[in-house]
């Protein structure tokens, strides 16, 4: 099994993801994220004995400022029927909607859907007033309440993600509301063409949301907040072209947004993988970190593995407020570049605004440690 993966690396890496380089969000959303109009199934999750047979349901327009639909209603016959997420995940194909009534639910686990692309996104939508649908227990992964593994071309929308933590007790429960992860080590992918849209994540041990291992990837019109122990939303390692707008980073421990793509572990995740077993054990200079990465891009193709670089995001409007208690930055951003962060409201926290470093980054340090005492001192790339 693992020699016939790497030789299917070795001959034919995937095709590389092209970011689109823009200042416009919406130009990202609209040439990024090519959403279908109309679904061919319909899933509905309804625990109720008389659960409805149809369902009039509007297109979603990513670019909408107040959740406009992006077009008239459509009336859809229900084709299943299930009682959980899981299920309805388990089912789903590319192309269909989940549909969510009103309640309760256990979490799932969204793994790769073949099938699934370009105007073919599996699309879970909570039914109702915002927070009639609420997840308020994790699913088959413990760790998480929703977790896309290896999943990409999925769009979240319009859910009450709860946890179930307070300031008068021990942390517990799942880590985050939502974990967006590639995997790559195991899987030789990335989770991408995530879309996490009117969403409100709350009280959990660690984040609202996390990601690693990913790329192309929008977080709008959300509210994350209340973590215990760390940050209301933290894109990590081996992640790449994100916009993040619009959103509400409240009243965790540490950071609000924190976004730390760590070349470190992004590079430990890529040394996982099979085709690297022999590779030179790890070193901290940059020929070594430039000769894994050009070694990568062979074997991967660019942009498709985790590369530490942190590029292509948008941060902006988003309002950050009453994180830190713990410390950290209000917006931290360690490793981030060629990026775009502005008209942020961050106000009232308890830690320092905006933090941006390397990350200790040991790869580096030789050109930086110690830092230069004057102009001519200045070496390296």
């Amino acid at each position: 099994m693992i020699p016939a993966l790497v030789g299917l690396v070795l001959a034919a890496p995937l095709p590389s993801p092209v970011f689109v380089k823009t200042r416009d969000s919406d130009e990202w959303v609209r040439r990024s994220f090519r959403v279908q109009d109309r679904y061919p199934r319909v899933l509905l999750v309804d625990t109720s004995p008389s659960p409805s047979r149809t369902l009039r349901v509007a297109p979603i327009d990513l670019n909408a400022r107040d959740g406009a639909p992006a077009g008239p209603a459509r009336t859809y016959g229900v084709d299943r029927v299930l009682a959980t997420l899981q299920e309805a995940a388990d089912a789903a194909r590319g192309g269909d909607l989940v549909a969510v009534a009103p309640g309760a639910y256990a979490g799932f686990v969204l793994d790769d859907k073949p099938d699934a692309g370009d105007l073919r996104y599996v699309h879970f939508k909570a039914l109702g007033a915002p927070g009639a649908v609420t997840i308020d227990r994790a699913g088959p992964d413990p760790e998480w309440m929703v977790l896309f593994r290896s999943a990409h071309h999925a769009i979240l929308e319009g859910f009450e993600i709860a946890g179930s933590n307070s300031p008068d007790r021990p942390a517990q429960g799942p880590r985050a509301g939502v974990m967006m992860d590639g995997d790559f080590g195991r899987s030789s992918r990335l989770s991408h063409h995530i879309a996490l849209v009117r969403n409100f994540s709350h009280h959990h041990r660690k984040w609202g949301f996390h990601s690693t291992d990913t790329h192309t990837v929008l977080i709008e019109d959300s509210l994350f907040a209340f973590s215990k122990d760390e940050h209301s939303g933290y894109a990590s390692d081996g992640s790449d072209d994100y916009v993040i707008r619009r959103n509400v980073f409240f009243g965790s421990r540490s950071g609000g947004l924190q976004c730390n793509i760590d070349p470190v572990s992004s590079f430990r995740e890529v040394l996982k993988h099979p085709a690297l077993r022999g590779f030179p054990k790890e070193e901290p200079t940059r020929a070594w970190a430039l000769a894994l990465l050009k070694r990568a891009t062979e074997l991967f193709g660019e942009n498709n593995f985790p590369d530490g670089k942190g590029i292509n995001f948008i941060i902006e409007d988003n309002v950050v407020n009453e994180n830190g208690q713990g410390g950290g930055g209000s917006l931290n951003l360690a490793a981030l570049q060629e990026s775009l962060v502005q008209n942020n409201l961050i106000y009232g926290n308890f830690n320092h605004g905006i933090a941006q470093w390397d990350d200790a980054n040991p790869y580096d340090a030789a050109y930086a440690v110690p830092g230069p005492s004057a102009p001519d001192a200045v070496k390296g790339p």
